[in-house]
């Protein structure tokens, strides 16, 4: 007798009360599939199973559920690979592509996390499972679907250790869950964990909690009918239920309050289900007449949604006996997006999400990612610091890279070839230059030509050292050729050519860039070198950036005063200090672009961008901030 027979029947159950329920049929055959691969890879078919069951309690599509039944048959399987294995061919002709499409994203999340390094910050890691779910963001939700089973089928026992596994749950996995909208996910990975970690605690609350909710029970009963009664005298169909708050949640609040759990009089609330949202506003107004309500403890998420979709009314009253109650007035859709986040949202609309939604969810989540930094600042400075950054290739690879680096690093980080034939980049679909700095979430395309050339003036731009030691390598066995292709003679580091000995710089000039690198100001000592698009790009005297390349003479026009942008670092101990330090450059005429404020637990960085006018400007600027007694430091910085 087939021992997961149960379970199967258990899966095809509930897929029966879903709204709109997946085929039988369909199922019976991901099932088949999932038996017959995971037999070869020795994982049993009860995995699959228990996860098509959270996933079909999460609400999600057809192709979600099929695609979670056959993942677990998939570990350790590279996610481009699969469609040509005979398995992937029969996943797309059986279960359709959209569940390859899934799969695959999937995979690459988890590709993701598994080369990841022990040393990453929580929102560094993160960031890596937000872009790697660009690509169809129920890979993501199948992840977490996946994290929870680990610890429904007790396999998290069987890891080295458990503990690392449930913090990396509440510190991570339940926050995105929560970010995406994903509640119940949430509660029940928090849950899970909590009890991972802190078992005696666990079985405290949840016995606190059920004797409480068993003597409050008529109480809360009496709530209901009072509450059905006069929304029937009203005419507004609803339907009336009530909920106790996850046990972590109410573990968090005793922490927050100094109070047991006995002293946590919320730990049940009522949702209200209407029809409309019409009916929504006419139920609170119902609500508010028969129960007082509590100042201030009212929010309208109908009018205003969250940016992850999430529509209620939310309002806390006062029970008959005087104790708050916390209500939520929705329809069965805002239910649904409230429950189940961005599976809700495929319910409903039965289709994968537009690429406008996904750039939105996408947009949100590395918001999200730089609230995160500034509230961690105190716990992990290195966030401050900006250190690393996460762009994409158009297939959806994450390149991880260092702050600011460009498009010639982002080539060589994927292959050295492509970086020796680089000539061009887009960046978010726009051609660009090949010193412009990428950020986070930057999706960058390489634009190739045979015969192309690693050039000189590439040193000046780019931060990698895998970069640089590649076209160094290159340069060197090419030093023969260098000055016949570039028609420069080296002599004591001053061109000897039809090029001018010596460069006036001036700002109107269009052969004339400077360097970002460096970010030369009107008074520095600078030299200058020529770039492969035959323009002189301007260098501090002594900028590593103008290694290993031949260098020209070059000194600033004094003709007329040249304003250059320059970004300016004021180190300062009081975070209310901005205004009057804009003041001041206002005082001593440099108009500010652009201002930023970075803080730690003991400093605050103030980052301004302001028009200098040369170097005695700037050092004029710094005396006059550095009187101020909250003035630790102020810097010039690179753009």
């Amino acid at each position: 007798m087939d021992e997961t027979a149960p379970a199967q029947q258990e899966l095809i159950q509930l897929a029966r009360q879903m709204v709109n329920p997946p085929e039988e049929k369909t199922l019976q055959k991901a099932i088949q599939l999932a038996k017959e691969y995971g037999t070869v890879q020795h994982i049993p078919l009860s995995r699959a199973l228990e996860l098509g069951k959270i996933m079909l309690r999460q609400g999600m599509d057809d192709s979600s559920i099929l695609a979670a039944i056959i993942s677990p048959a998939l570990e350790n399987q590279l996610p481009e690979n699969i469609p040509q294995t005979p398995m992937g061919e029969r996943i797309q002709k059986e279960l359709g592509p959209e569940v390859m499409t899934i799969l695959q994203a999937h995979l690459t999340l988890q590709q993701a996390i598994q080369k990841s390094s022990l040393t990453y910050s929580s929102t560094d890691l993160m960031t890596k499972i937000l872009l790697a779910s660009t690509k169809d963001l129920r890979g993501l939700i199948l992840f977490l679907g996946q994290v929870l089973e680990t610890y429904k089928s007790n396999r998290i026992h069987e890891s080295a250790n458990p503990e690392n596994i449930a913090k990396q749950t509440l510190n991570i996995f339940a926050p995105l869950a929560h970010k995406i909208g994903a509640y119940a996910l949430k509660s029940e990975l928090e849950d899970e964990a909590f009890r991972v970690l802190n078992k005696p605690g666990y079985e405290r609350i949840q016995a606190q909690i059920s004797q409480q909710t068993q003597e409050k029970e008529k109480e809360i009963q009496a709530v209901v009918q009072k509450i059905t009664k006069g929304m029937e005298t009203a005419k507004i169909p609803v339907k009336v239920s009530w909920r106790t708050k996850n046990i972590y949640a109410i573990y968090e609040k005793m922490k927050r309050k100094n109070l047991n759990a006995s002293q946590i009089l919320d730990v049940n609330g009522l949702r209200i289900i209407t029809k409309n949202a019409k009916e929504c506003y006419r139920a609170l107004t119902i609500i508010h007449s028969l129960f007082p309500p509590v100042p201030g403890e009212f929010d309208d998420y109908i009018a205003r949604p969250k940016p992850n979709l999430y529509q209620s009314l939310h309002t806390t009253v006062l029970d008959p006996n005087g104790n708050p109650l916390e209500i939520q007035i929705r329809t069965e859709e805002m239910h649904q997006i409230a429950e189940h986040g961005a599976a809700g949202h495929w319910k409903y609309k039965g289709k994968t999400q537009s690429i406008e939604t996904k750039i939105q969810w996408f947009k949100q989540l590395l918001a999200w990612r730089e609230e995160m930094e500034l509230k961690n600042f105190g716990s992990n400075a290195n966030l401050l610091g900006q250190d690393k950054i996460f762009a994409l290739t158009p297939k959806g690879l994450i390149i991880e890279l260092p702050s600011r680096s460009t498009p010639v690093d982002f080539a060589y980080a994927v292959h050295s070839g492509l970086g020796n034939e680089c000539r061009g980049a887009r960046i978010n679909g726009k051609e660009e230059e090949l010193g412009t700095p990428l950020k986070t979430g930057d999706v960058v395309e390489i634009i190739t030509r045979k015969g192309q050339k690693p050039m000189r003036d590439w040193l000046s731009f780019i931060k990698t050292e895998r970069a640089r030691s590649r076209i160094i390598q290159y340069l060197d066995l090419l030093k023969e050729e260098i000055p016949r292709r570039t028609g420069l003679h080296i002599k004591n580091e001053t061109v000897e050519s039809d090029h001018p000995a010596t460069i006036l710089v001036r700002e109107d000039d269009s052969k004339i860039r400077l360097a970002g690198c460096c970010n030369p100001i009107p008074g520095d000592e600078i030299v200058g070198i020529l770039s492969s698009t035959r323009r002189y790009i301007i260098h501090l005297k002594g900028c590593p950036g103008t290694y290993h390349t031949p260098r020209i003479e070059a000194q600033w026009n004094q003709d007329k005063s040249n304003n250059q942008l320059l970004t300016i670092a004021v180190l300062c101990t009081d975070k209310n200090l901005l205004a009057q330090l804009l003041a001041e450059f206002q005082n001593q005429r440099a108009e500010v672009i652009k201002a930023s404020v970075k803080a730690n637990e003991t400093n605050i960085r103030l980052i301004i961008r302001a028009k200098i006018e040369n170097k005695d400007h700037f050092e004029q600027i710094k005396n006059q901030l550095l009187k101020n007694p909250h003035v630790l430091r102020v810097n010039r910085i690179n753009n």
